[in-house]
């Protein structure tokens, strides 16, 4: 059994908020805030099958050099429209998450690959504005 310390209002973990176990043993408890446990293993070995096949026609890390978010998606959503359309010629979900991921880290990694690229608020389509807020 552990016994956590407080949350913020938030619910958010302090810097120094730690767990302290019924052995003795301390930990931070920012963990909390990120659960790998809750991951399915399944979906996660999908996920690297469909990896290893990119990787095999494409070489390791190819995905790396840089794709734009708006490409990943558009990959992630054709694999779920096949799925649903009942193609299971091959794992389209597991090729979908990945894209998925993919486009996660694209965004975080290469913003400037993403730049006016993806649709703004209430939809608007990339470059609506004229180029008004062009840099």
């Amino acid at each position: 059994m552990s016994e956590n310390y407080s949350r913020d209002p938030d619910g958010r973990w302090g810097k120094d908020d730690v767990t302290v176990y019924g052995t003795g043993a301390v930990r931070s408890a920012e963990v909390a805030l990120t659960r790998y446990d809750l991951v399915s293993p399944l979906g996660l070995a999908a996920v690297a099958k469909a990896a290893a096949e990119g990787a095999s026609k494409r070489g390791d890390f190819n995905w790396e050099k840089g794709i734009p978010a708006t490409h990943m998606l558009n990959h992630a959503l054709r694999h779920v429209y096949e799925f649903l359309g009942g193609d299971r010629s091959e794992d389209h979900l597991g090729h979908a998450a990945w894209n998925l991921l993919g486009a996660i880290h694209s965004l975080e990694v290469w913003p400037h690959l993403n730049e006016g690229t993806l649709r703004g608020a209430n939809c608007e389509a990339p470059g609506a504005d004229g180029g008004e807020n062009a840099d």
